[in-house]
């Protein structure tokens, strides 16, 4: 038994080790390292194109493997950031709420009294032009 630290292989040169057991010297090992990178950028990172149901349809596509689980990885992790940030600052978002609530009922009551009260006028301008015409 040795005491030596060996270092652990990774993905790639486990990958690539497996594929040079298997044909042998057929390929260089730069051909080989370019197959296995090309290989493994494809299968995490190329996303795949989602079944069209009609021919008219614009092409979707899933997400990556590593970008969707780098997604639900950290789904939540952001959730629960975010719910922490809104009740740390649950006094200042309430007070922006209420302005911005204010400020919007203000303005439209605004708009629609000066919507009623431009027709009221108008009619009113007209009935005082036709009442000085007849005297």
């Amino acid at each position: 038994m040795s005491n030596e630290i060996t270092q652990a292989k990774t993905l790639q040169e486990r990958v690539g080790a497996r594929i040079r057991d298997q044909i042998g010297d057929l390929m260089t090992d730069e051909d080989l390292k370019t197959l296995v990178d090309k290989a493994l950028h494809e299968a995490f990172f190329t996303r795949t194109p989602i079944e069209k149901r009609h021919w008219n349809e614009e092409q979707k596509y899933a997400d990556a493997f590593a970008v969707a689980h780098v997604k639900e990885l950290l789904k939540s992790r952001v959730d629960a950031a975010c719910k922490a940030w809104l009740t740390e600052h649950a006094d200042q978002l309430d007070k922006h709420i209420k302005e911005a609530v204010g400020n919007g009922f203000a303005v439209m009551f605004q708009s629609w009294l000066d919507q009623r009260m431009a027709q009221t006028l108008f009619t009113f301008g007209e009935q005082f032009k036709q009442s000085l015409q007849l005297r």
